[in-house]
């Protein structure tokens, strides 16, 4: 087990992605994101898209979006305590829906639910194809870390008072997990893209001192 390695002084230029086993054709080395995607490799939080020979094809995907079972694996990866695929040692407590037999993210899916997670407190209309939003998206981390964070009367934020998950997003932005655009806003009903993702992944890690079993 080794402790994240956060180094916010890597600016995530070309030869570090290379180093790091991927070569991204779509990522740019002097963006915002360059250095928390260095980052995020390096740490084996998330990878780019896969040929359908399982070899690396080159692409990041910075732009697109982040389905809910694409988010439920990651953050399995971010945190070790999310039940990992495979590794169930107890009966599941209720069925499962027939869609998901074959459904690559089934375990991350039925840990989810299991664990009481909000994104899947209903698993039979679970959509696990659905693009995951900004907040559903904190909510889930801070779920993950089995904080319940406390409630807030005033938010930073200018468009989460009122929102469910409101609480959480204020949490994580006090903590420096995320943090708005511009114009003070969050959106929280804006889907995540993967760019936005390595961020948060990042922020995260640096934010709770994850630790997790090298790759």
């Amino acid at each position: 087990v080794r402790a994240i390695n956060i180094d916010n002084n890597l600016h995530g230029g070309a030869s570090d992605l290379i180093c790091y086993g991927r070569n991204f054709s779509d990522a740019e080395p002097d963006l915002w994101y360059s250095g928390y995607l260095t980052n995020a490799l390096l740490n084996g939080l998330i990878s780019g898209y896969e040929q359908a020979n399982g070899e690396p094809s080159g692409i990041f995907g910075p732009a697109d979006t982040i389905t809910t079972s694409q988010a439920l694996k990651i953050i399995s990866r971010l945190n070790q305590r999310f039940i990992q695929r495979g590794n169930f040692s107890f009966p599941i407590p209720f069925s499962t829906p027939s869609r998901f037999d074959n459904h690559w993210a089934k375990e991350y899916i039925l840990s989810a639910s299991i664990l009481g997670f909000d994104l899947v407190e209903d698993i039979n209309s679970f959509n696990p194809e659905r693009p995951i939003k900004r907040g559903e998206v904190v909510n889930l981390i801070v779920e993950s870390m089995e904080i319940d964070p406390p409630h807030f009367t005033n938010y930073s934020l200018s468009d989460i008072d009122g929102y469910r998950y409101a609480d959480a997003i204020e949490f994580a932005y006090r903590l420096g997990v995320i943090d708005g655009y511009p114009d003070g806003s969050f959106q929280p009903n804006r889907p995540v893209n993967r760019a936005e993702a390595v961020k948060i992944l990042v922020e995260s890690g640096r934010a709770f001192q994850l630790t997790w079993p090298g790759q």
